[in-house]
């Protein structure tokens, strides 16, 4: 799907097309990557999920409701709607030029979803930006149930594994790096080794880099029942 069809899917038309050019560039392809606008657009996604759940729900308290956020922002729930809105075909990555949509790493996906909020912030205002938004998670809203627990990464996944009886994921600490600005880096990778599949992250903590990286295995293993792929074993 080309730029232009993706505003005719979405409905918004771009003023500036420098901007939409620019939310799917990967730093492969070009300097002036998605990145920046990857981080405006997520503290955008932030404070309209936030609202809405502060309006929707007022007398659910503080810890529920930021339980709640964190389940809709989550990349599980940003991969959903970067597949239906089939954002893997505006990727421009020269690495992946030319093969299969689904080669591309699941956290690209779920990055350009963001990158895209920020990019239709700086080109209208927030009130546009938030009614689309709202659009999007329209599947997302009506599955939400307050009640549920909303757990943790790494829990969901090892349950999902072992309500199948497959083997449980493992987590691997590739490399510690300090960096001037940030400190300590950790870059975890996670195996399952019933699908083959491999996903990292990296955080300030191997707590935070653990659960990033369990959170991108999700989307990839539901990504691959989607598509009727079956363990190896």
């Amino acid at each position: 799907m080309s730029l232009e069809k993706l505003q005719q899917k979405t409905g918004y038309f771009f003023k500036q097309q420098k901007l939409l050019e620019t939310a799917f560039m990967h730093r492969s392809a070009a300097s002036n990557s998605y990145e920046r606008l990857e981080f405006l657009g997520d503290n955008v996604l932030g404070i309209i999920i936030s609202e809405y759940l502060y309006n929707t729900y007022p007398n659910l308290r503080e810890g529920k409701l930021s339980r709640m956020r964190a389940h809709l922002v989550c990349s599980v729930s940003l991969l959903k709607i970067s597949r239906r809105l089939e954002l893997y075909d505006c990727i421009t990555v020269r690495k992946f030029k030319g093969v299969k949509k689904y080669d591309l790493p699941s956290s690209l996906l779920a990055d350009v979803v963001e990158s895209f909020i920020g990019a239709i912030y700086l080109d209208s205002d927030y009130e546009t930006i938030r009614e689309i938004v709202l659009g999007w998670y329209e599947v997302e809203f009506r599955e939400l149930n307050p009640d549920d627990r909303f757990k943790d990464s790494k829990t969901v996944l090892q349950e999902k594994l072992q309500s199948r009886g497959q083997p449980l994921p493992t987590y691997v600490i590739e490399d510690t790096v300090e960096e001037e600005e940030y400190g300590k880096v950790f870059h975890i990778r996670c195996e399952v080794k019933s699908y083959g599949f491999e996903s990292k992250a990296e955080g300030a903590n191997r707590k935070v880099a653990e659960q990033a990286a369990a959170r991108i295995m999700l989307g990839m293993i539901n990504l691959a029942e989607k598509e009727g792929i079956e363990p190896k074993w």
